[in-house]
């Protein structure tokens, strides 16, 4: 008796698992208009009628009797489910949308951008769906909260009179989620490389190494001496990827964060890039060219997803060893979330540097520099007590005189300062 109660409490429990999630709530709406300018008929503007379970019927029905709701175009809707949508191998969710006759879709084009979010803040991109369509919600393991945006074409529906935009029936959910653990993608700044060209220092030659790893552009900017931006090369480009959706906010939406010393203002120091954004990174939209830090405006851009930065330095401004424009990190500014992000600007690296190397080592009687600039070097011994000071070199310096034994060597230049470890036969 008790096996045959375990089981078919076992199998309810199953049946209660796998009954579908609809729309609960309505956060928000803001509908846009038809396709000719005027707002959209009271009877299609209902939101309510998208809560519970959808009708999923593409059948002729009177205004009077619909049950759908009409987005128009541009508008958007925010909405909660009754629970947590689990993201399960394949399809996770489908938004139903009304079309009377099913038309294919190549023929009448209404179609939603799809954001999923676990907290009503942070939003991942789910796609672009036409009419009825299915979802995955790709690397959040879970959502409750879907922003539906339309994004039909204006023109595409001149041929049918009137047309109000996408309309949805209601949101379904196909397994629900119990453990709801939040998510580890990263917030608010930018988190992937998606492409790297670095282009040239000033003089021909390559950018050095320090200044070349991609990943310190990730994240949010350190704001210490150690170096912690790429820098792009003269005519370099980065593309970034944001987790989230950036959307477009009152006031400014992003800030770029360069690296230049001392924090000066464009025309003393004029490193430029220009700046473009996408939500697919292949249709970009360009925003202008910047000087510096950039605190930036998305304008008409309702949303992206990927940034593209492109130097636009004039070489002729700078120094021969200058690298072009140095990206320390982007982050956007809409912080709904507990945590409150703070940049720091890095003020304290030099702008030029030259890579700078010590042979032979182990060295015998003279030491030989690969640079050109140097001003000053500096010997110490293994327990950092000064040894000896060359002012005024060249390339070689005689060092015939110094005891065997293992040395650290301060080089200077009016750029940098380095220091190296060498051992003397």
């Amino acid at each position: 008796m008790k096996t045959l109660l375990t089981f078919m409490m076992a199998l309810l429990c199953q049946v209660s698992l796998s009954q579908s999630i609809w729309v609960g709530q309505v956060l928000s709406f803001d509908q846009g208009l038809n396709n000719n300018g005027e707002s959209i008929s009271p009877l299609r503007s209902n939101s309510s009628n998208c809560i519970g379970m959808a009708q999923s019927s593409d059948s002729f029905t009177p205004d009077t009797n619909a049950n759908y709701v009409s987005l128009g175009f541009k508008g958007e809707m925010v909405v909660m489910m009754e629970s947590a949508v689990k993201n399960v191998e394949g399809m996770d969710l489908k938004v139903h949308e009304t079309t009377f006759g099913t038309p294919p879709c190549r023929r009448y084009p209404e179609r939603i951008m799809l954001f999923a979010s676990q907290d009503n803040c942070n939003w991942y991109f789910c796609g672009i769906g036409c009419q009825d369509s299915e979802f995955d919600l790709g690397e959040l393991n879970w959502a409750q909260y879907f922003k539906l945006v339309d994004v039909s074409p204006y023109g595409n529906f001149d041929p049918f009179g009137v047309c109000d935009g996408y309309d949805v029936d209601g949101i379904e959910g196909y397994v629900l989620e119990t453990e709801m653990s939040p998510s580890t993608l990263g917030v608010g700044t930018a988190q992937h490389i998606i492409n790297f060209t670095q282009g040239l220092r000033k003089n021909g030659t390559p950018v050095i190494s320090s200044r070349s790893n991609p990943s310190n552009a990730l994240g949010l900017p350190q704001g210490t001496e150690n170096v912690n931006f790429v820098s792009l090369g003269f005519g370099g480009q980065i593309t970034l990827k944001f987790d989230y959706t950036v959307f477009n906010i009152d006031g400014f939406d992003f800030k770029i964060t360069e690296t230049t010393y001392g924090n000066p203002q464009c025309p003393q120091y004029p490193e430029q890039a220009l700046i473009e954004v996408s939500m697919d990174g292949f249709m970009w939209t360009t925003l202008g060219v910047y000087c510096l830090d950039a605190m930036i405006e998305l304008g008409d851009v309702n949303c992206f997803q990927y940034i593209r930065i492109t130097d636009r330095s004039r070489s002729s401004s700078f120094g021969p060893t200058a690298d072009g424009y140095d990206v320390d990190g982007v982050f956007s500014f809409q912080n709904c979330g507990p945590q409150q992000r703070v940049d720091f600007d890095d003020i304290v690296t030099m702008n030029e540097e030259s890579e700078v190397t010590l042979s032979p080592n182990p060295f015998d009687d003279e030491i030989i520099i690969n640079n050109n600039e140097i001003k000053d070097v500096i010997v110490y011994n293994y327990v950092g007590m000064l040894v000896k000071q060359y002012s005024g070199v060249t390339n070689q310096i005689d060092v015939s005189e110094l005891p065997k034994g293992v040395y650290y060597i301060e080089v200077l230049s009016n750029q940098s300062k380095t220091t190296h470890k060498l051992f003397k036969n």
